[in-house]
């Protein structure tokens, strides 16, 4: 039933040193979903919204390009440690 999906927010980084940054992101959510059973229309949100910092190192691996990042994740209007994640990413590049 879902007709419409809808994503916007913030992607601000910092690059501290050439191997080195830092980056907060937000994340609002949003939906459409086509007339239920009664005929209502639904518009609201989809996900819960989130704020996130992510911190990265950039290795001069050449002729590779790798980034090792961890972040720490929360929802903006519920921020406790049960709503909470940390979590890491590795990209490799050819």
């Amino acid at each position: 039933r879902q007709t419409l999906y809808g994503s916007f927010g913030h992607n601000f980084g910092y690059r501290i040193s050439p191997s080195f940054a830092l980056n907060t992101t937000t994340e609002f959510d949003f939906e459409h979903r086509s007339p239920d059973s009664q005929g209502f229309l639904h518009l609201g949100s989809a996900l819960e919204d989130t704020f996130r910092i992510t911190a990265s190192v950039t290795p001069n691996v050449f002729p590779l390009f790798m980034s090792v990042s961890g972040y720490y994740q929360f929802l903006i209007w519920n921020p406790s440690i049960d709503t909470s994640i940390i979590g890491a990413g590795l990209s490799v590049g050819f």
